[in-house]
Order: C-alpha cells, then sequence, then structure tokens
C-alpha cells in the first residue's frame, strides 16, 4: 500500500488538537501537521498500517507512533480509489477532506531520494540530512556510499552483509549484491543531496521490481569492492 502520514506539530498546536478525535465541527487544521511518511508498506488495510506503526515502522519514519489525530493519504488505486485522506480517530478510520499539497517537508532538513528494502517495490521518499538519519534509514551503524553517477550515489550499511540482513537488490550487471535497505541520493561534492526528477524516475524504475536473493549469494559476495552500475 503507498501512503504518507501526517502528524501534528505539538509545538503549532495551540488549541489542543493532539488527541482530539474527529469532530465535524472542529475539522484538522492543514498548518499544524507535518509529513511524516511517504512510501510503501506491507499492509493490506488501514488497520494494518496503525499496527505497522505502533510496532515495527518504516526505518524512513521520521514521527512518533502512530495515534489519534494523525492523518493518513492513501495513494493506492486499489483501495477505494487514489488520494483518499483519512482521519485516525477514537475508534477507526474517518474519511476526510484534507489539504495535503499544501504540506511540504521542510527542505533544509530532509532530501528527496528512492528508497528499496528487501521485498518492496522501491519509492521516492524523504530522509533527513543529518547523519542519525541517514544511519536509521539503512537499519543503523555506519553508512556506505556507492558511487554510481559522478553526482549520484548508493547509500547502504556498511555491515548489512556481515550482520546478515537480506538481499536486496542486484547491481554491477548483475554481479553484485547489496543487502538490508538503502536509499539513491545525489552528491554535489560536499554534501549528500536531493535527486531531481529525472534521477527519481530513472532509479525508481530500476530498483522498482524486489528481487528473490538467497543468504547464500549474500555471503557469497562480501568481498565484492568496485561497483558499476
Amino acid at each position: 500500500m503507498k501512503i504518507r502520514l501526517y502528524q501534528i506539530n505539538t509545538e503549532r498546536d495551540k488549541d489542543g488538537a493532539f488527541l482530539r478525535a474527529y469532530s465535524a465541527n472542529n475539522p484538522p487544521k492543514e498548518d499544524i501537521y507535518d509529513e511524516v511518511f511517504r512510501g510503501i508498506v506491507k499492509a493490506d488495510d488501514l488497520e494494518d498500517v496503525f499496527a505497522l506503526f505502533n510496532t515495527f515502522p518504516p526505518m524512513v519514519h521520521r514521527g512518533r507512533a502512530m495515534s489519534v489525530s494523525d492523518v493518513l493519504l492513501v495513494e493506492d488505486p486499489d483501495f477505494a480509489g487514489r488520494m483518499n485522506c483519512y482521519y485516525c480517530d477514537d475508534i477507526g478510520f474517518k474519511k476526510i477532506k484534507f489539504d495535503y499539497e499544501s504540506i511540504k517537508p521542510d527542505k533544509e532538513k530532509y532530501m528527496k531520494v528512492v528508497y528499496a528494502e528487501p521485498g518492496l517495490e522501491a519509492y521516492e521518499t524523504y530522509i533527513g540530512r543529518n547523519l542519525e538519519s541517514m544511519q536509521k534509514a539503512v537499519g543503523e551503524g555506519f553508512i556506505e556510499p556507492l558511487w554510481i553517477e559522478d553526482d549520484v550515489c548508493i547509500i547502504d550499511n556498511d555491515s548489512a552483509k556481515l550482520i546478515g540482513m537480506p538481499g536486496n537488490r542486484h547491481i554491477n550487471n548483475g554481479h553484485s549484491v547489496i543487502a538490508g535497505p538503502f536509499f539513491v541520493c545525489g552528491d554535489d561534492g560536499d554534501n549528500f543531496t536531493d535527486l531531481n526528477k529525472s534521477q527519481i524516475e530513472k532509479y525508481l524504475n530500476k530498483f522498482k521490481s524486489p528481487e528473490t536473493i538467497s543468504q547464500e549469494e549474500v555471503e557469497d559476495d562480501m568481498k565484492f569492492e568496485i561497483y558499476e552500475m
């Protein structure tokens, strides 16, 4: 299921809307919400999403556990149409009108990347520009940049194969394996940066489909050091 999750920023919540049940007379105000996740999750319905974000949330989730007052945007055309918003109420979810397009991630804090997890289709999302956020996105530990173009690189977990992370995608024309989650970002020579629109399209297409990679193949690839696309 392709979703976006919005949560109230309590510093901007002057009227006590956080954890408040839905009221048609006092609908949620977009200006106190932040986007805290966008991407693809393994879920069949809204209750599955709620359970996921309260047990094992995605590594690129930038917020807290899901709770009453959160707003969920479902972008999946197979789920009751496309681009519908749902308010997390005290019991279940309420379909609402919500101007999600007015809520933009802070470009100073977050960069736009292509993210790939084992077993899931690659998706566009945002990751914090600080080291802690990048480490969290690949499963903690040291990050490892693998340059695939002069201004584009893959960031993965340096120890992924050693600690037994599952195989994710093949690179180097199928001759090598990336284990564990990774993201593709830009590189301006000094910092990791956003991908532009054409780069996003290119790498969403390249890493679109999840691959089946045995743990034996991952272990056999541990000593490979030169990466080419």
